[in-house]
C-alpha cells in the first residue's frame, strides 16, 4: 500500500501510446485522476450517460477502440457484448483493487430456486444456474435471475444457494492483466482464480520499477512503519477479549431480547472516550472510525459520527490527513462464501484476510504518508494480529 501502484501503471499508459487500456477503478474521484494524468499522452474516456446507459456508452467506446477508464460497478455489469467487444480490440486492462467477484445473492430463497428449477426456466449443471433456452422469452419475477443465469453469473451449492460469481472467462479477453492490490494472496479473488484454475504471477514496484515479488522487501518496509502505528492499550478494550467480540454475528447476537444491545452500548461509550477524552483536543477532521454498516447509528456519537467511512473503503487519499482512529470489528468471511470454496477444496486464512482488510482500512490514514497515527482496535484479535504484523 502506498508504494506507487497508481502511478506506475499511469505511466504505463502514458509511455505506450501504441496500446489500449481499460483502467477500472473503485472510485469515481480516481478516474479524474487518471484521466487527468494520461490527458496528453494516451488519453482515456469515461463512460458516461449519453442518451441512454453507461453501458451502451461503454459499448460505444469499445467499438471506437478508445481507452476507457470506468469503476468496478460497470465493469460487473459486463455481458455477452462487452466480452465479445474486448476480445476484438485486443486491450490491456489495469484493475485497481480486486473486485467483489463472489457475493450472497441477496433475497434469493431455497423456495425462490426451487420454484425455477421445477417450473423448468433453469437446470444446474457443473453447479451452475444456467437458463434453458426454450424459455429466453421468460418475462416475470425472475427476470434478474433469467439475465445473470445466461451471462452464467450464477454457482448454485448444495442446490440450496446462490452466488453471483463474476464471469472469469472475460480475463482472457485481453492482451495482460495488471491487478494493483497487496497481499493478493488472502483476497477473495486470489480464491476466486484459484476456484477456476487461473494463473499469476505477483511483482512489487520498488522504486518505480517493477520487480518480482519478494517477501523480504515486504518485511523491510514493515519495520519502517512500525513505530508509526500507536496502538491503544488500557481498559477500553475489555470489551474485545472474546475471540469473536466485535464480530458481525456478535453485534446481530446483541440485538436479540437477552441483550438488548447492552454490549453495544458500552462500545459507544469506549468510542466516546476514546475520541473525547483519551484524545482530548484532537479536531474532529483529524478522526476516522468505521464498524458494520448496519450498527453505524448505534455506535455514533458527539465529535466523531460524521468522519465514519465505510470498513472496505480503498484506493482513496481522501483522509490522508487523520490520525487519531477507532476500528470497531473483528472480520471475518461470511461462511456462506468460505463455503463457495471449501466445496472445491480451497481453504480460505480467515486472519491473512481479518489482517489485510484491516490494513487496507488503517492506510486511508496519514501513515500513508510516513507520519504517526494513534489506533483503538477494541477486538483483541484483530490487535494481535495488527501487533503480530508489526512485530511488536
Amino acid at each position: 500500500m502506498g508504494m506507487g501502484k497508481t502511478t506506475y501503471a499511469i505511466e504505463v499508459i502514458k509511455s505506450n501510446p501504441q496500446n489500449k487500456y481499460i483502467y477500472i477503478t473503485p472510485y469515481l474521484d480516481e478516474i479524474k485522476r487518471v484521466r487527468s494524468a494520461t490527458h496528453d499522452y494516451n488519453r482515456m474516456y469515461e463512460p458516461l450517460y449519453k442518451g441512454s446507459s453507461k453501458q451502451d456508452n461503454l459499448h460505444n467506446l469499445l467499438r471506437e477502440g478508445k481507452n476507457i477508464c470506468s469503476t468496478h460497478a460497470l465493469f460487473q455489469r459486463s455481458n455477452d457484448t462487452t466480452r465479445e467487444a474486448l476480445k476484438a480490440n485486443n486491450y490491456t486492462l489495469i484493475l485497481d483493487e480486486v473486485m467483489n467477484v463472489v457475493e450472497e445473492l441477496d433475497n434469493f430463497t431455497k423456495h425462490d430456486l426451487d420454484t425455477i428449477l421445477s417450473d423448468n426456466l433453469a437446470y444446474i449443471e457443473d453447479d451452475y444456474l444456467l437458463w434453458n433456452q426454450d424459455k429466453i422469452n421468460y418475462n416475470g419475477r425472475y427476470n434478474d435471475i433469467k439475465y445473470m443465469a445466461i451471462n452464467k453469473n450464477l454457482i448454485c451449492i448444495n442446490n440450496k444457494v446462490l452466488y453471483w460469481n463474476f464471469p472469469v472467462d472475460i480475463f482472457n479477453y485481453f492482451k495482460e492483466v495488471y491487478i494493483l492490490t497487496y497481499k493478493f494472496d488472502c483476497q477473495i479473488q486470489k480464491y476466486y482464480y484459484d476456484f477456476h484454475g487461473v494463473k499469476y504471477e505477483k511483482y512489487q514496484i520498488i522504486d518505480g520499477e517493477l520487480l518480482p515479488y519478494q517477501k523480504d522487501r515486504d518485511i523491510d518496509i514493515i519495520k519502517g512503519i512500525s513505530n508509526l502505528i500507536d496502538i491503544y492499550e488500557g481498559n477500553l478494550n475489555l470489551i474485545g477479549d472474546n475471540y469473536y467480540a466485535l464480530s458481525l454475528s456478535w453485534y446481530e447476537k446483541d440485538d436479540g431480547p437477552e441483550s438488548n444491545g447492552t454490549l453495544k452500548g458500552i462500545l459507544q461509550n469506549n468510542i466516546y472516550n476514546w475520541f473525547n477524552n483519551v484524545n482530548r483536543g484532537v479536531k474532529a477532521r483529524d478522526r476516522l472510525w468505521t464498524t458494520f454498516k448496519d450498527y453505524k447509528h448505534s455506535l455514533k456519537g458527539k465529535g466523531y459520527t460524521n468522519r465514519f467511512i465505510s470498513l472496505n473503503t480503498r484506493a482513496t487519499n481522501e483522509y490522508k490527513n487523520t490520525y487519531v482512529l477507532a476500528y470497531c470489528v473483528n472480520r471475518f468471511v461470511k461462511p456462506i462464501i468460505s463455503q463457495f470454496f471449501t466445496n472445491r477444496n480451497i481453504t480460505i486464512n480467515q486472519d491473512e484476510y481479518a489482517l489485510l482488510e484491516m490494513l487496507q482500512w488503517i492506510w486511508r490514514s496519514r501513515v500513508r504518508e510516513g507520519k504517526a497515527i494513534h489506533i483503538y482496535i477494541p477486538s483483541k484479535r484483530m490487535r494481535n494480529l495488527l501487533l503480530g504484523y508489526l512485530g511488536k
